[in-house]
This record gives C-alpha cells, sequence and structure tokens, in this order.
C-alpha cells in the first residue's frame, strides 16, 4: 500500500484486503512500517485483535527486503505491506520490494494532486500498480467518474471496485475487526469481497 499523502485508506485498505486473502484460505501476514510517525494503526489494530491472525509485524522499510525472503521461507502466500505517509526515500524502498503496489486515493482534488509523486516513484521504479479509490461517497456519481478519468490519466489502471464510505469500517476497526467479519453480509464486505477477488485476478 503506498501513497505519499496521510489519510488516504492505506491502513484500512491494507488490513481489510489482509483478511479477505486470509479468508480464501492464503496465508497472511501483514508488515507495518509506519515506525517513524509512531502511528502504526495496523499494530494497534492487531493488537485489539489479540490472537486472531492475520500477523501483524511493525518494521522500519530497512528491514523490509530481509522480511519479504522470510516470508517466502515460512511459506505466506502474501505479504501486505502497510506504508507511511510522508515516508520519502523510504517510500521507494518499500515499493521496490513489491510485486503488486496498491494505490489507494480518496476522491478529492487534493488527493488527486497528491498522488502523481507516487505515481511517479512507482514509474520510476517499473513496478506493476494498480490505483484503488478509497472512502467513495456512492451519491456523488459524477464527481467519482470524473477522479476515475483523472487518475486514468496517470497511466496506471484503477480497480473497478471502489471502497465505499460505509459505517461499517467506523464499527468494525475499533474492535480489531474487519468489516467481513463484523458484518458478513453487509455492503461494506461486499465491496472487500469483490476487491480482492479483482486483485488476486
Amino acid at each position: 500500500m503506498a501513497n505519499l499523502k496521510g489519510g488516504a485508506g492505506k491502513t484500512t485498505t491494507a488490513v481489510h484486503l489482509a483478511v479477505a486473502a486470509m479468508m480464501r484460505g492464503l496465508r497472511v501476514a501483514i508488515s507495518d512500517t509506519d515506525t517513524k510517525n509512531n502511528q502504526q494503526s495496523a499494530t494497534e489494530w492487531a493488537a485489539i485483535r489479540g490472537t486472531m491472525e492475520p500477523l501483524v509485524v511493525p518494521m522500519d522499510v530497512i528491514d523490509l527486503r530481509d522480511a519479504v525472503g522470510k516470508a517466502k521461507e515460512a511459506g505466506l502466500d502474501l505479504l501486505v505491506v502497510d506504508t507511511a505517509p510522508n515516508a520519502g526515500p523510504d517510500a521507494r524502498d518499500a515499493i521496490e520490494c513489491a510485486d503488486l503496489v496498491i494505490i489507494p486515493v480518496k476522491p478529492s482534488w487534493f488527493d488527486l494532486t497528491a498522488v502523481r509523486h507516487t505515481v511517479e516513484i512507482v514509474r520510476e521504479t517499473g513496478k506493476k500498480a494498480i490505483i484503488v479509490m478509497t472512502e467513495v461517497d456512492g451519491r456523488q456519481k459524477n464527481n467519482n467518474s470524473m477522479v476515475r478519468d483523472a487518475l486514468l490519466m496517470t497511466g496506471i489502471s484503477v480497480a473497478e471496485t471502489s471502497i465505499k464510505d460505509r459505517v461499517a469500517y467506523k464499527n468494525a476497526i475499533p474492535r480489531g475487526l474487519a468489516v467481513q467479519e463484523f458484518e458478513p453480509r453487509g455492503e461494506a464486505a461486499a465491496d472487500i469481497n469483490s476487491l480482492i477477488e479483482e486483485l488476486l485476478k
């Protein structure tokens, strides 16, 4: 998960995709590299979650390449990396370790202008990437369509599935749960299930 702008929905996307992949039988862990800002939201979510998988490991980006190797040796199918905002050189180092860079972006003008820095790093590293629109207000269809068109102009594909702004996230995350666990038949869970299927393809 990479976006140099804060508040783009990286951690929310990371933990939900990790749980969705786990529910499909994959062995999954999360690397929380937001150590310099002392936020580590994924780590805090995991602490509330207790012994429930997936495992969340806080680490500095400098240790990420080694972690990827160890994850493969341990037989993990997927390592989800939650990166810090304003990561600077660390963002490039994290992106260079990735097989797929997921760029969460909120449909706002500020986020559109800020995402170009992340896109530049992705282009320079030559990594495969996809943009996921987050916190989307389903009532703003015209705006969402314009934002999608603008994002497509970056040359990076945009996921057909977006993460809508739904109350279920606000209820699930403080309980250490994903929306699929909190409200398995809800609309938020349906969004995540659709997104993981799209990304796994």
